[in-house]
Formats: structure tokens, C-alpha cells, sequence
């Protein structure tokens, strides 16, 4: 079997795999142990229990419904022709050093996704607290015309036409102009 694309992969904070391709495009992977960079055994897998497989799968352009689809195919890597190939992987692969790879990969995805998240967020408060400043600041008009404040009333008058001619849709707008 020609090998090719052999990689690790990071799935989750507990899911390493080692991956490759045959000439095919046919994708293969097994579980790697964290510790040991081994793959590892399935401990509950039904007929596959207590062994180390290898799962393959047709290539990722071939939809369920198109030739040469197959469903996932579960391989004893103890089977001599299935270890020689798994051998050849790892000879090909740093393991330890694209672990380590996949799993910087990994972290800053998911830090990527925090951030993407935490703008969100914000965005959804900005936009809760558009309603809530508009309101607030048109209750303290009064009282700031009252009070006879320099030019603070002007800004707030300010802020209040900012905020009336602001998108319906956005609710934000940059309050650090008007401080």
C-alpha cells in the first residue's frame, strides 16, 4: 500500500489520532494512547474489544449515496498485513512532535472559538444595553438642564441624537466619543 498524507490529528483534550491515505484517497486513522503516542487499544468495541483498530473510510468527496462509497471498515492492526502498514506509518511520523503540533493547533482553534464567542457576547450585551443607555440618558436630561452642567448636557443631548439615529438593527454605537 502506497502511504501518503500521514499526519496526527487532535480531536478533542482526550482524542489524538494518527491519520493517512492509500493511493485510493481511502482516509485511515487509529486512537493514539496520550501518554505513549501508541494506539491504542479499545477497551469496549464489541468483536473489535481488546484490540487496536484501524478504521477506514472512502474518500471525503464520496458522498453515502455515490460509487465507491462504503461504510467505516474496522481493521485488526494485529493482522501481519494490517501492523506492517501501521509500522510504516509511524516510521514516516514524528508522533510525539506532531502531537505536540496538533495539540497547539487544537488550543488555539478553541481559543479562536472563545474569542469569536466572547465577541458575540459582547455584541449581544452592547445591543440589550443600546435600549437601556437611550433610556437612561433621556431620563438625565432633565435633570442635567436643571442642574445648568456645562457642556456635559451637550454631550448627553449628543449621545441621545447618536443613539435615535443609530441602525434599528445595531443598537451600538462608540460611547467613548461622548465621554
Amino acid at each position: 500500500m502506497k502511504i501518503k498524507n500521514g499526519r496526527v490529528m487532535r480531536y478533542s483534550a482526550n482524542r489524538l489520532s494518527l491519520e493517512w491515505e492509500d493511493a485510493e484517497r481511502n482516509r485511515y486513522h487509529t486512537w493514539l494512547d496520550e501518554q505513549t503516542f501508541e494506539p491504542r487499544v479499545e477497551s469496549s468495541f464489541g468483536r473489535h474489544a481488546n484490540k487496536v483498530i484501524i478504521y477506514k473510510n472512502p474518500p471525503i468527496e464520496i458522498g453515502v449515496r455515490d460509487e465507491g462509497y462504503f461504510k467505516t471498515r474496522y481493521l485488526d492492526a494485529g493482522a501481519a498485513s494490517n501492523a506492517k502498514i501501521l509500522a510504516a506509518v509511524k516510521t514516516m511520523i514524528d508522533i510525539p512532535a506532531e502531537a505536540k503540533k496538533a495539540t497547539a493547533e487544537q488550543e488555539a482553534a478553541d481559543l479562536e472559538k472563545a474569542g469569536e464567542r466572547r465577541k458575540d457576547y459582547m455584541r449581544h450585551c452592547k445591543e440589550k444595553a443600546g435600549e437601556a443607555l437611550y433610556e437612561a440618558l433621556a431620563n438625565l436630561m432633565p435633570a442635567a438642564r436643571a442642574a445648568g452642567l456645562p457642556l456635559k448636557s451637550e454631550q448627553m443631548v449628543a449621545a441621545i441624537a447618536a443613539i435615535e439615529k443609530a441602525d434599528a438593527d445595531a443598537h451600538t454605537m462608540d460611547i467613548k466619543a461622548f465621554i
